[in-house]
């Protein structure tokens, strides 16, 4: 679908696949990194196969304008506002994990989680001025998968698939699917696997209403256990460390 806009406002222009596989390809996960995510109980299998990257230092950036130039690399969202051709500053800082939106072998989206100690504020950093979009979202394209879970964020789908479901992520609690992604979930069974806090309780309530809207009666999951409020809790409850 197309990204939301008003009168006033000019469509988004679409991802930079190029862009953000240069990205990627110039950024491999090291150990700490892969310690990060076994340490969540995600096992190697599932690292893999949702090609987990990890920012290298500010170098990358300079290349990439070199190879695509400073406004390419700026519309594609990769730096901050306070960023000039004359001192580009990205907006993934160095050592983060990047998790790449993938739709239809392409990246659309890339997201990123600071795993140091150091710093105060939200761990999570997005693109800049770029519309946030669904996690493994080809999950609903794909006509031999009848189950899909709903989820909050990289690291649930990441739990539920290692769980084995086929999931999809909101980015945030609040987040929505467009109508073509709803209507894509018809004919298959849907369980909402958010988080099993307040706020995940209320927005499960409001997205069961939005499904039945199109005719789709999902499953609100119960909480697993009395420990977990979220997938990945309940991921390493039940299998430790990796």
């Amino acid at each position: 679908p197309a990204p939301y806009h008003t009168a006033n406002q000019a469509p988004e222009a679409p991802p930079d696949h190029e862009l953000y596989a240069a990205l990627l390809a110039r950024a491999p996960l090291n150990a700490s990194g892969r310690d990060y995510l076994r340490g969540r109980s995600l096992n190697d299998e599932i690292i893999s196969r949702f090609a987990i990257g990890q920012m290298p230092g500010e170098a990358v950036v300079s290349d990439l304008i070199r190879l695509y130039g400073f406004m390419r690399v700026e519309a594609a969202g990769l730096l901050t506002q306070k960023s000039s051709p004359e001192r580009p500053w990205p907006i993934f800082p160095q050592g983060a994990l990047l998790f790449p939106y993938i739709e239809g072998d392409a990246i659309t989206y890339l997201q990123a989680r600071i795993v140091s100690r150091q710093g105060e504020g939200s761990r999570w950093r997005n693109l800049n001025s770029r519309k946030r979009r669904v996690y493994n979202a080809d999950v609903l394209t794909q006509s031999g998968i009848l189950r899909v879970a709903i989820c909050e964020g990289v690291i649930d789908v990441m739990s539920a698939t290692q769980l084995g479901y086929e999931a999809i992520g909101l980015i945030g609690v609040s987040a929505k699917l467009s109508n073509t992604q709803i209507i894509a979930l018809r004919g298959k069974q849907v369980d909402l696997l958010l988080d099993w806090d307040t706020a995940g309780k209320k927005r499960a309530r409001t997205m069961l209403g939005e499904l039945a809207r199109f005719g789709i009666a999902a499953t609100r999951k119960t909480r697993p256990s009395a420990r977990a409020t979220d997938v990945n809790d309940y991921l390493r409850e039940v299998s430790g460390p990796q």
